[in-house]
């Protein structure tokens, strides 16, 4: 499992930084590779890409709020075109 998780700039009003390094914290304690994006952008793709034959993509952050309170979708995407440009998306993001 490896995680690439926003941490936007001191300055934006997001607060990813603050609000996404407990649970990095949390998870690289349970040995879960995580990384930080580059503060200068926005990430604000959400999706996941299961054993390497499905992409779950949408609207929604992974907290509560998106997934009890708001009105956030998401799909589950088979194929291996789609899985690919995905991996290759989430490598990208990963390396940078």
């Amino acid at each position: 499992v490896r995680l690439v998780v926003d941490k936007d700039r001191d300055i934006d009003p997001y607060q990813s930084k603050i609000i996404n390094s407990k649970t990095a914290n949390y998870l690289k304690k349970q040995g879960i590779d995580v990384r930080f994006d580059q503060s200068d952008r926005l990430l604000h793709s959400k999706f996941v890409i299961l054993d390497n034959k499905r992409v779950v993509v949408g609207s929604h952050n992974w907290t509560k709020g998106s997934y009890f309170e708001y009105d956030d979708i998401s799909l589950c995407i088979e194929g291996a075109q789609i899985v690919s440009d995905f991996k290759g998306r989430f490598e990208r993001l990963y390396n940078a």
